[in-house]
């Protein structure tokens, strides 16, 4: 799993190899997460801003001191900060990747530092099971000691070098 930005580096990594995950839990922070929360603050505190000249310059329209296009012109504003508020939140949660599904970390390959390759952050297993090839010679003598014979058939086409399965 990554990032879907095409180019980042990895800030912080809250997870290893082996490790549990919850679905939306955080694994792990781009680098520059920093900077973005706070264009979020600054963001903030110009809404805030705009609402409260909105809301005074309201009431001065209220008294007829202040025309209709003036006051149209502070909800613009108001409606402007609020719409960069949210490109910059929703771009600061593009820097915390999250698990997409409940699972197993079960390889990294981007640690802090690290600029994220093509094969992603990590991989992660679904609720920690883990479809592996199998050496299915070693798996049939373990089975002929139990002495039990039971063959799971799989739709897929196989990986590639698989050995013949002759139902043994």
């Amino acid at each position: 799993a990554g990032p879907p930005r095409p180019a980042v580096v990895i800030g912080e990594l809250r997870v290893g190899e082996g490790d549990r995950v919850e679905m939306g839990q955080v694994i792990a922070t781009l680098a520059g997460i920093g900077v973005q929360r706070a264009e979020v603050a600054r963001l903030e505190a110009e809404l805030a801003n705009a609402e409260r000249e909105l809301a005074r310059h309201r009431a001065l329209s209220h008294n007829r001191v202040l025309s209709e296009s003036k006051l149209q012109a502070y909800a613009l504003a108001r409606d402007v900060a609020r719409a960069n508020l949210d490109r910059a939140r929703a771009e600061l949660e593009l820097s915390t990747v999250r698990a997409p599904i409940d699972g197993q970390i079960l390889e990294v390959h981007a640690r802090a530092g690290e600029r994220v390759g093509p094969d992603g952050i990590l991989e992660l297993g679904a609720n920690g099971y883990v479809q592996k090839p199998v050496d299915f010679t070693r798996f049939r003598e373990v089975l002929r000691c139990v002495g039990t014979y039971w063959l799971s058939v799989n739709e897929s086409p196989g990986w590639p070098g698989a050995p013949p399965w002759d139902g043994r």
